[in-house]
C-alpha cells in the first residue's frame, strides 16, 4: 500500500502534493515526468521489498502508479505467460494493462487505485476497486488533471482554503460521509468504487464508467443450504489465504465479535506458527469493553495476544491527532479506537493487518435489517384508515430518530424506507438545524431509482455496500491505518465471496437470526459463547469522555463555526448541546463535534 499522485500539473506541484502523503509510504519516494505528465509515489514495501518494486513503474511509453494489492497476480501472470523482472504485483498489473487495458479490471482480485499512462497515445486510465478499499481523488479543469490518494495532496496543488460544498455537508449529516463523487470541496471529486476513468491529454476530455456492479437479486434460487455453506467456507478460506500473501509479517485485529474472531481463527489454521492478534479495551465505561471475549478467542486459537487499555487521556489525545489527518469529516466514531489500535499494531513492527469489515453487510448482520423487513410486513397489513391514524399521531410527536423516520416514510409511502444502516440526521432534524436548508437531492433516492429490484433484503446489502462500506468503513480503515503506515486487508470483501453470498435465495441468506449462515460455519472454528453472543459493534466511550472533558467548549465551537458560515439556527445548536449533556442525540452531536472541530482546522 502506498500513495499515488500525478497529473498534467507543474512537476514541482506534484512533488509538493506527494510530500503531504509520506505517512502512506515511508519506505521509498520516487518521481517521474516526461514534460506532459508528472507522477509521484510513496511506497510501503510489502511485496518484493527490493527496488524492483518501486514506482512509478514502466518504460519509455507506459508508466504506472498503483496503491493496493492484486492478490491473484501470480495466477494472472501464469495465465498470460508473463516474463517478469520482479516478484511484485505492480509489474504484473503494468504488463496486463499494456496487453488488455481496462478489459483486465474484472479479473483483478484485490484492493487498488491506480493511474496508468500511455505516452504515445497521450491517454490516462484510472480505476478504483469494487468496494472502495483504496481511495482515489481528482480535480479536472480544461486540460488540467490532478489525481491523488488523499484530498490534502490536491489542496496543496489548488491552494484551496475555506470553500465548502453544502451538498457534501448534508450527505455527511445524513449518512456520515459525502456520497457518490462529492467531497467537501467543490472542485475535488472521488472516483466511485468499481469505476474507471479515461483522460485524453490533447482534448482534456474525462470519461467515466463502471466495471463492476453489485448483484441486486438472487440468482441461485435452487441451491441447498449444505452446498451454500460448503461454498462460502471454501471462498472465505481462500480469501484469507490470498490476504496472507506478503513478504512482511501479518497481524490480525481481534475485537471478540464473530467477524474478526473467525478471520483470526482461519488465519491461525493456515499459519505454520502462532499468529499475533490485537484488541482494544477501556479503563472506564466497561459496558463498551469486549476484551474478555477477545481473550477467550485468543486462548482458543492460540494466538500471541496484545491488548491496548485506552484511557480518557489516550482518546482525547488521539482525537486531536486525528483532526489534521482527516481531509474531510467522517462521522463514524470508531475512527478513534481504529486509530489507536492501528498505532499499537504498527508499534509492534507490523505493516499488514487483517480486519473483519464486510460480514454484516453480506450476511445480514444488523438488527436494523430485520426491523426494516418488519416495516415491509406492516406496509401490507395496514389499510389507508390505519395509516392516516398513525400518521396523525406521528405528526404530533417530537421528531424522533431514524427508526421513527422510517415509520413516517412507510405512512407517507416514501420509498425506500431503509436508506442505510448509517443513516443519522433525519429530514426533520436537518430542517431544524438550518436557517434555510440548501437545495439537496438525497443521493440514496437517486441510487434507489436505478435499483432494478424492489425494496427488501437485496436492497439493504446493496445500499450499505455501495455507500456505508465504500465511503465510511473503508475510508475509516484506510485513513486510520495508513496514518501509521499500516495496510489493512478485509477478507470478507473478496468480490467472489460477496457475489456468491448475494446470489443466494433471500430466505437462505437472512434466516431468522443475524448472520445465520456465517454462524453455522463459525461453530467449526470458535466457541459457541463467541458465535452466538449478541452483536455489540466496535463502540467506545468517546462521546462520554469528550463531553466530560470539553463541556461548554462544545457549544462554543458550534457557535464559532456558525458565526463564520451563518447556516445554522443558533437555538437548535443550543438544543442539540443540551441533549448531548443528557446523553441523548449522540450521533447528531458527534457529527457536529467532528464537523466543527474539523472546519476550524481545515477551513477557518
Amino acid at each position: 500500500m502506498c500513495s499515488i499522485c500525478g497529473g498534467t500539473i507543474k512537476p514541482s506541484l506534484i512533488q509538493k502534493a506527494s510530500d503531504t502523503m509520506r505517512h502512506r509510504g515511508p519506505d521509498a519516494r520516487s518521481f517521474w515526468s516526461d514534460g506532459k505528465i508528472s507522477l509521484a509515489h510513496n511506497r510501503l514495501s510489502i511485496l518484493d521489498l527490493s527496488e524492483a518494486g518501486n514506482q512509478p513503474f514502466g518504460d519509455e511509453r507506459y508508466r504506472l502508479i498503483f496503491n493496493g494489492e492484486i492478490y491473484n497476480f501470480q495466477e494472472l501472470s501464469s495465465d498470460y505467460g508473463l516474463r517478469l523482472q520482479s516478484s511484485s504485483d505492480t509489474e504484473v498489473l503494468w504488463r496486463l494493462l499494456i496487453l488488455e487495458g481496462e478489459r483486465i479490471l474484472p479479473r483483478l482480485n484485490g484492493m487498488f487505485s491506480f493511474l496508468f499512462y500511455d505516452g504515445h497515445k497521450g491517454e490516462i486510465l484510472m480505476a478504483r476497486d469494487r468496494f472502495g478499499k483504496k481511495p482515489l481523488f481528482y480535480f479536472h479543469e480544461g486540460k488540467e488533471l490532478g489525481v491523488a490518494s488523499e484530498i490534502k495532496a490536491l489542496r496543496a496543488i489548488l491552494g484551496e482554503k475555506g470553500a465548502l460544498d453544502q451538498g457534501a455537508l448534508l450527505d455527511y449529516l445524513s449518512y456520515l460521509a459525502p456520497c457518490g463523487e462529492k467531497s467537501f470541496f467543490p472542485t475535488i471529486h472521488k472516483l466511485p468504487a468499481g469505476c474507471l476513468a479515461r483522460f485524453s491529454l490533447s482534448e482534456g476530455r474525462l470519461e467515466k464508467s463502471s466495471f463492476y456492479s453489485l448483484p441486486s437479486a438472487p440468482s441461485r434460487e435452487n441451491i441447498e443450504e449444505k452446498e451454500a455453506l460448503r461454498k462460502i467456507e471454501e471462498l472465505l478460506v481462500e480469501s484469507v489465504r490470498y490476504r496472507l500473501l506478503s513478504d512482511v509479517p501479518v497481524a490480525s485485529f481481534l475485537s471478540g465479535g464473530i467477524d474478526s474472531s473467525l478471520i483470526s481463527a482461519l488465519y491461525a489454521r493456515l499459519s505454520p506458527c502462532s499468529i499475533e492478534t490485537f484488541s482494544i479495551g477501556y479503563d472506564e465505561y466497561k459496558h463498551y469493553d469486549e476484551l474478555p471475549y477477545a481473550r477467550e478467542v485468543a486462548s482458543h486459537i492460540g494466538s500471541i495476544h496484545h491488548e491496548k487499555i485506552a484511557t480518557r487521556k489516550d482518546f482525547l489525545e488521539a482525537f486531536e491527532e486525528v483532526l489534521p489527518i482527516l481531509d474531510e469529516p467522517l462521522g463514524d466514531p470508531a475512527i478513534i479506537p481504529t486509530y489507536l489500535l492501528s498505532k499499537e499494531v504498527a508499534k509492534s513492527g507490523f505493516k499488514v493487518v487483517l480486519s473483519g469489515e464486510g460480514s454484516d453487510e453480506i450476511f445480514f448482520g444488523y438488527d436494523g435489517y430485520f426491523d426494516s423487513l418488519k416495516l415491509l410486513w406492516l406496509e401490507n397489513s395496514l389499510g389507508l384508515k390505519e395509516k392516516a391514524i398513525l400518521l396523525d399521531y406521528h405528526r404530533k410527536s417530537e421528531h424522533g430518530g431514524k427508526e421513527w423516520e422510517r415509520l413516517r416514510r412507510l405512512l407517507m409511502d416514501e420509498k425506500p424506507y431503509f436508506r442505510g444502516i448509517n443513516e443519522s440526521w433525519t429530514p426533520g432534524q436537518r430542517a431544524r438545524l438550518f436557517k434555510q436548508e440548501p437545495a439537496w437531492r438525497d443521493p440514496i433516492l437517486e441510487t434507489f431509482q436505478d435499483f432494478p429490484s424492489k425494496e427488501g433484503e437485496g436492497w439493504y446489502s446493496y445500499i450499505d455496500l455501495k455507500h456505508w462500506m465504500a465511503e465510511v468503513l473503508m475510508s475509516k480503515m484506510d485513513r486510520m491505518s495508513m496514518a501509521h503506515s499500516l495496510e489493512s486487508r478485509a477478507p470478507f470483501l473478496d468480490y467472489q465471496l460477496v457475489d456468491f453470498v448475494l446470489s443466494l435465495p433471500s430466505s437462505l441468506r437472512t434466516g431468522e437470526i443475524t448472520k445465520n449462515l456465517l454462524k453455522k460455519i463459525a461453530l467449526a472454528y470458535l466457541p459457541d459463547s463467541i458465535v452466538n453472543r449478541r452483536k455489540k459493534g466496535f463502540s467506545s466511550p468517546m462521546f462520554e469522555w469528550y463531553f466530560e472533558a470539553y463541556q461548554g467548549r462544545i457549544l462554543e465551537d458550534y457557535q464559532r463555526v456558525n458565526r463564520e458560515l451563518g447556516w445554522f439556527e443558533d437555538s437548535y445548536l443550543k438544543f442539540l448541546y443540551e441533549k448531548g449533556r443528557m446523553g441523548e442525540y449522540k450521533s447528531q452531536n458527534w457529527g457536529m463535534i467532528l464537523f466543527s472541530r474539523w472546519f476550524l482546522i481545515h477551513c477557518g
